[in-house]
């Protein structure tokens, strides 16, 4: 793509960051002809794929092969897809810009069904066939992966491949055969044959013709030939080896979801939750080795300096190796303030240690999942434990100083009658009374829904209305207690969801013209239009509330070409056991029969579990005096790729550079410490500069900080001097008088812009109407004020902006006044006029 029409359109366009690429970590590669070219696509914004850890470990793991070139890309926002649409550009990869449609291979990955909409959209955006029966040989080979690989029906007219289970131990292979066989120039349908009888754990709907196997009515796939298996196998990677785990991750620079380092501490839960398909797909439990993560964790901050961590699994509490790992990690979170996020932590196995390493230097809400309000149902659901020990739990949060509850319940659960939802309320009730005031509750309801593969997979789901009904019964009942907050879900958005994680086939057609009526980003409030999707099954001919039916344990599912490892009869089992109010213990106590485990597969824990305490105080650490502090006022440079970035999003990427500096920082104080920055005036969106100011506080006199700070900072920003100003001198901010702006244009300046120029120059007063996003109003300022010496040239404009009152005049306020579009002109900061001359 044309660098030049890419900026302009970013210009134009909500958070570009999420288009130009380059962030730290990113792998670019030299392209070769002999080389596969894969592109990884997360179906969503950049926003949400970039915090899906899964998509770093399959980056890194094929980047690490000489033979294969792997870029990102991901679904672009409203305004950015109109932009291509109206340019006639194909949507393309980060890291060389390079068009989705010339990849070898394009990998989709299926965390959530309601973004499927945005996987039709992203191969037309790409000029790739929609439908794989229609593509050529030329056309990239479309895979897909990941959670909603195990039910592959719904998607299967539109993707080549699925590629079911882990991916760490053949994934390298796999795209290797497939590029290999490629530059063979071999057929799309001889690949897939050569693929089908290497491969056990690829499904490859053009080897499967559909059959109605039941009195439901629901198809499902059967081969069309002997050599084609009659299931799948998933795969599942023995152990977790250091080496799936990147070294060096890309740090996105834009705002995302869940911005922090992930570290994988175990796959896979033992805990038989009955509703919770993760639970079941990603048996066994498979733990690493706490002396691994420790050296991946130091590793991974040294090179990125990022300051929060998050312990990722299912279920953190049940890792053997956490408080050892805690001992390990917490020198490093204390010297260097970084933050520790332990998801899914049950609270009876918290310690000093855990409680001291979370509040070391940010406290976040501690997360209880009762899921039911009454014991019996949380008998049903197996999750074993009584309203005494929710209490007692309470009661360590409490004894911990944590005040903010998070508390996830669901409603629509099997057996479920009112006396449940009351018992919500009853269960809330008493937390809040165990807290003493002290408390606030974060509610969040969601609604049940039969996934695959769990032995809730042949229950009836809660149509809208009933689920509607419950949130309208029980909403004004939580209302009535103070200091809860409560959340619930669309039962709209649960409609599909469930539809389409229990469909088959024919669900292709609803998820095609629902497209078609122009359904996508159906995970977003502001984009999700449930007419669309009425519209869709209308014109398709199905009904929605067939699939919410309960199913007959007798019939074949639609699923059932995929073979997960768990047993049809456990899972059966499993039902009849929730309805009798029975719990299934923890297949760590003793083997349970679910089917996972052989020879080839099964648990593995951390085996250094017993080199340190169990529970304990936190080491000691070395205390000094403190240091006396000194201010370094930097000046530093940006290109036009970081123009795009937010002073948020710079901001960052200083804080990331000074923690892997070495330097001797001062942190801020309170609930969340960051090395201690000043900063100045906001550059203007879309503008280069040579001239951002900041001021950085240290804890001890350093000569050289462009250097090591240059060292540290990507390509784009560049630190060009800094000298050390007086301790308690004024900010950077408050001793800035003006700027000056150079305004360059394609061409010549057009006269009518020298005319409105000229014109506003020669009055003493030129109003224009302010307006406050953040206040929500307007106000009328005399604009004339801020604007200083001006130099009109043949192809530019000089122009001073002046401070006043620590105010000035916005970028985009000057180039309305002057009718100028942003996207025409290229703009860039000269220069910072500091009162004093500095």
């Amino acid at each position: 793509m044309q660098e030049k029409l890419l900026f302009k359109i970013l210009k134009r366009v909500e958070k570009p960051g999420r288009y130009t690429g380059g962030e730290p970590g990113t792998i670019i590669k030299k392209f070769s002809p002999d080389k596969t070219r894969v592109v990884l696509v997360y179906p969503d914004l950049y926003d949400v794929g970039m915090s899906y850890f899964g998509f770093q470990i399959i980056y890194h793991i094929l980047n690490k092969s000489d033979d294969i070139i792997a870029e990102r890309a991901y679904a672009p926002w409203i305004d950015f897809e109109k932009e291509l649409r109206k340019k006639g550009l194909y949507l393309f990869s980060l890291e060389t810009r390079t068009p989705i449609r010339d990849f070898d291979i394009v990998g989709f990955n299926l965390s959530y069904e309601l973004t499927y909409t945005n996987i039709l959209n992203l191969l037309e955006l790409s000029g790739i066939s929609i439908f794989s029966k229609h593509r050529r040989d030329d056309e990239p080979i479309i895979v897909a992966g990941g959670a909603g690989a195990f039910n592959p029906e719904p998607l299967a007219p539109f993707i080549d491949i699925f590629f079911i289970g882990d991916a760490e131990e053949s994934v390298v292979d796999f795209i290797k055969t497939i590029g290999k066989l490629k530059r063979q120039q071999v057929k799309r349908k001889d690949i897939f044959r050569e693929l089908v009888s290497k491969y056990s754990n690829l499904y490859i709907p053009a080897l499967y013709k559909l059959s109605r196997e039941d009195d439901q009515g629901y198809m499902v796939p059967i081969p069309i030939a002997e050599d084609v298996p009659e299931k799948i196998k998933a795969s599942k990677t023995p152990t977790l080896k250091p080496f799936y785990y990147p070294e060096s991750p890309i740090l996105p620079i834009v705002e995302i979801s869940q911005d922090r380092l992930t570290f994988e501490v175990m796959r896979g839960c033992t805990r038989g939750c009955r509703f919770c398909m993760a639970g079941f797909i990603y048996r066994p439990v498979r733990e690493r080795s706490h002396r691994d993560i420790m050296n991946q964790v130091t590793k991974v901050y040294e090179n990125t300096g990022h300051g929060e961590i998050s312990l990722l699994s299912l279920s953190s509490s049940d890792y053997t190796g956490l408080h050892p790992l805690i001992q390990e990690l917490y020198p490093l979170l204390a010297q260097k303030k970084l933050s520790l996020s332990l998801p899914s932590l049950r609270l009876e196995s918290f310690s000093d240690l855990i409680a001291r390493a979370l509040q070391e230097t940010r406290k976040s809400g501690i997360t209880f999942a009762p899921e039911a309000g009454s014991e019996r149902l949380r008998r049903v659901v197996n999750k074993y434990f009584s309203d005494d020990e929710i209490l007692r739990d309470v009661e360590i949060a409490l004894s911990y100083r944590w005040r903010v509850l998070k508390l996830y319940f669901m409603i629509g659960l099997p057996s479920e009658t009112y006396d449940d939802l009351e018992a919500i309320y009853t269960l809330l009730e008493h937390i809040l009374k165990a807290g003493k005031g002290k408390l606030t509750l974060n509610v969040t309801i969601s609604n049940f829904i039969p996934k695959p593969f769990t032995p809730f997979q042949w229950e009836r789901q809660n149509p809208p209305e009933e689920l509607q009904a419950k949130i309208d019964y029980i909403k004004p009942m939580l209302r009535k207690l103070k200091k809860v907050k409560i959340m619930t879900r669309n039962p709209y958005y649960s409609l599909l969801e469930g539809v389409i994680s229990r469909g088959d086939r024919r669900i292709a057609d609803i998820i095609y013209e629902a497209w078609k009526q122009g359904a996508r980003f159906d995970s977003w409030k502001e984009c999700f239009s449930w007419e669309k999707w009425e519209t869709a099954f209308t014109r398709v001919g199905i009904k929605p509330s067939k699939y919410l039916e309960e199913r007959d344990t007798n019939r074949t599912l639609p699923w059932e070409v995929i073979d997960a490892g768990i047993s049809k009869n456990f899972l059966f089992a499993e039902r009849e056991k929730a309805f009798k109010g029975e719990i299934s213990r923890d297949c760590r106590e003793g083997c349970i029969g679910c089917g996972v485990c052989n020879k080839q597969i099964k648990m593995v824990y951390d085996n250094e579990k017993k080199v340190t305490i169990t529970k304990g105080e936190p080491p000691k650490l070395e205390t000094k005096e403190k240091d006396e502090e000194h201010v370094y006022r930097i000046r530093f440079s940006r290109d036009k790729r970081y123009s795009f970035y937010s002073h948020f999003d710079i901001t960052k990427l200083l804080y990331f550079a000074l923690r892997r500096s070495g330097l001797k920082l001062s942190y801020s104080k309170g609930f969340s410490q960051k090395p201690k920055i000043s900063f100045g005036f906001p550059l203007p969106f879309g503008c280069t500069s040579e001239a951002e100011y900041a001021d950085i506080y240290l804890l001890e006199e350093c000569k050289d900080i462009e250097k090591i700070l240059n060292k540290y900072l990507p390509d784009g920003l560049k630190v060009i001097e800094s000298v050390e100003i007086e301790k308690g001198s004024p900010s950077v901010y408050s001793s800035v008088k003006g700027f000056i702006y150079v305004i360059n244009f394609e061409g010549k300046v057009p006269e009518k812009v020298r005319r409105k120029l000229t014109d506003i120059l020669s009055r003493h007063n030129f109003s224009i109407e302010r307006t406050y996003t953040k206040k929500k109003g307007t106000k009328i300022i005399n604009a004339r004020k801020f604007l200083g010496d001006v130099k009109i040239e043949d192809n530019s404009i000089h122009i001073e902006l002046r401070v006043d009152g620590g105010r000035t005049l916005r970028m985009d306020e000057l180039l309305d006044m002057l009718n100028i579009k942003i996207e025409d002109v290229d703009i860039h900061r000269k220069e910072v006029l500091f009162l004093n001359n500095r």
